[in-house]
């Protein structure tokens, strides 16, 4: 019996952005591709509350919740052990969330041209 065996430099698949709402919970995944699986990990600073996980299986997760606006970038690096490494730039934003108006319309009368913005 022959087993070949087959390796690949790492890649990072995923965008270059996490986009966060200031003071709400999210989750975005990194991914890779390589063989063996590539290990993640990042340099650079995050916003508090905003944490990096590699997941063991060629991903990763930056979660949390801050209320730290800002662009934070950080440099991601997938490394399983074939040359070179992949490194990507990613930017951490967090942004303030959009603000809804329940506030009524105002009034109408009956034939007069209406507006409401």
């Amino acid at each position: 019996m022959i087993t070949v065996s087959t390796s690949s430099a790492p890649a990072i698949t995923s965008s270059a952005a996490a986009d966060f709402a200031s003071g709400t919970a999210g989750s975005v995944a990194v991914t890779t591709t390589g063989v063996p699986t590539p290990a993640l990990t990042y340099t650079g600073t995050l916003p508090t509350g905003i944490g990096f996980k590699d997941n063991g299986n060629g991903t990763a997760t930056i979660s949390g919740s801050s209320t730290q606006v800002g662009a934070f970038p950080i440099v991601v690096t997938a490394a399983n052990g074939v040359t070179p490494n992949a490194q990507q730039t990613l930017t951490v934003n967090v942004g303030t969330a959009p603000t809804v108006s329940n506030a009524a319309p105002p009034a109408a009368t009956v034939g007069t041209p209406y507006s409401s913005r």
